[in-house]
């Protein structure tokens, strides 16, 4: 005899649905992952293997693709969502192999440099310049997008879902103003150069 509370659900296909989504999603941003591993093999030393760094933005591309939720996320496109989850997963590889990270606040990009450089007096005096432009430009942003800045470049680094938690916002909120920060230091230091 059965138990009548007993409840048996077929899948429905939905397994498949959901790998088709992934499968299609990972295939229209094969060029990103690749962009994004290109663009931090540039700040690399040549030692780094450029094949490297595409198969870990590759298997990041995948992983985000698993995890997109389009209701989690309303309004964000993937390309956006996947964007910062690839691109870390491609600097934590480089960092992985004792690398520094240095994150220059004049560009949003980051940077991995080399241990050995040492910059000669005038690549520092630049440097400090632009530093100053940069801070007087976030200086300009409202206090929430100044926290946000400080939370995600600060020294622990979260990313920007960790920093929206902290804050109590909602990640969209949050990964909405950082580009919108992002994008108002630009204008300013555009318009100081």
């Amino acid at each position: 005899m059965l138990a009548t509370n007993t409840v048996c659900i077929e899948s429905g296909g939905h397994r498949e649905r959901a790998q088709a989504r992934r499968d299609e999603l990972v295939l229209d941003h094969l060029s990103l992952a690749e962009g994004i591993a290109r663009a931090v093999a540039r700040t690399l030393p040549r030692t780094f293997e450029l094949e490297d760094l595409i198969g870990t933005a590759k298997l990041a591309l995948i992983k985000a693709a698993t995890r997109f939720r389009p209701a989690e996320h309303p309004g964000v496109p993937f390309g956006a969502y996947a964007r910062h989850s690839i691109r870390g997963a491609v600097i934590d590889s480089a960092t992985g192999k004792n690398w520094p990270v240095h994150i220059s606040a004049d560009d949003p990009d980051v940077h991995l440099r080399q241990a050995s450089y040492t910059p000669c007096h005038d690549d520092a005096i630049d440097r400090g310049r632009r530093r100053r432009r940069a801070a007087e430009a976030i200086a300009t942003l409202p206090r929430k997008q100044q926290r946000l800045l400080s939370l995600v470049y600060g020294r622990d680094e979260p990313s920007v879902a960790g920093a929206a938690r902290a804050m109590g916002i909602q990640y969209p909120g949050a990964y909405w103003m950082h580009g919108q920060a992002l994008t108002r230091i630009r204008r300013e230091l555009d318009r100081a150069a």
